[in-house]
């Protein structure tokens, strides 16, 4: 949940303020990176690497989510603006990710290998 409200919060304003999205389309993107982060960066990743390697692959996934919309939607979102959504998004993923492995230590079978 705080994952939600702080992508929330951090793609809402910026998107509103870089380019001509609109409040509702800023929130639904918001979701759809959020569960997609969830799943790749939280689920998969920080698992199996590090907190850091999670965080920059949130980060790519936001730029790149980002840069696909944006051209698909028509927003003016310039390769600067993206890029800074990207690392605000990153930086907060770090910190959410310190919080959440000191919060739950996960055990070996859950480092396995998705089949």
């Amino acid at each position: 949940m705080l994952k939600l409200a702080g992508n929330g919060i951090i793609v809402i304003a910026l998107l509103m303020i870089f380019s001509d999205a609109s409040f509702l389309a800023s929130l639904f993107m918001s979701v759809i990176l959020s569960a997609l982060a969830y799943t790749v960066g939280d689920q998969y990743l920080l698992r199996r690497t590090s907190n850091a390697a999670a965080a920059a692959a949130d980060a790519v996934l936001a730029f790149v989510f980002f840069w696909a919309v944006g051209a698909y939607a028509g927003w003016s979102l310039s390769f600067l603006e993206i890029f800074v959504i990207a690392v605000v998004l990153g930086m907060f993923e770090f910190f959410l990710h310190v919080r959440m492995m000191r919060e739950h230590t996960w055990n070996a079978s859950d480092t396995e290998p998705l089949d």
